[in-house]
């Protein structure tokens, strides 16, 4: 069985007033992500306690497309890259003095 992503159990439950209804009204959508903009989270690993409307129709457009896995974190691309020219890396590698055993 697949573990559920914690960040994307959070964010769905975040979203329960939008994602529990079928349909959505002429400006609902809106008034809905307004009011749950002005309440207070307890965000795991932040100190954050509020969430912009943006995020939250980020957070519910990527769920109406991929549900639960397009809440969870895409993974980075760039991991372990430098942005740094290869020669920019040598020559700093290079200048960097020899650690003393």
């Amino acid at each position: 069985m697949n573990d559920i992503d914690p960040k994307a159990l959070f964010r769905l439950s975040v979203l329960g007033p939008l994602v529990s209804r079928e349909r959505l009204s002429r400006g609902e959508l809106q008034q809905i992500v307004r009011q749950l903009a002005q309440q207070e989270y307890a965000i795991s690993g932040s100190r954050r306690r509020h969430i912009s409307e943006k995020t939250l129709q980020t957070w519910y457009y990527a769920w109406r497309r991929n549900g639960l896995a397009g809440l969870s974190d895409a993974p980075r691309t760039d991991t372990g890259r430098s942005k740094l020219p290869e020669p920019v890396q040598v020559a700093v590698l290079a200048a960097k003095p020899a650690a003393s055993a």
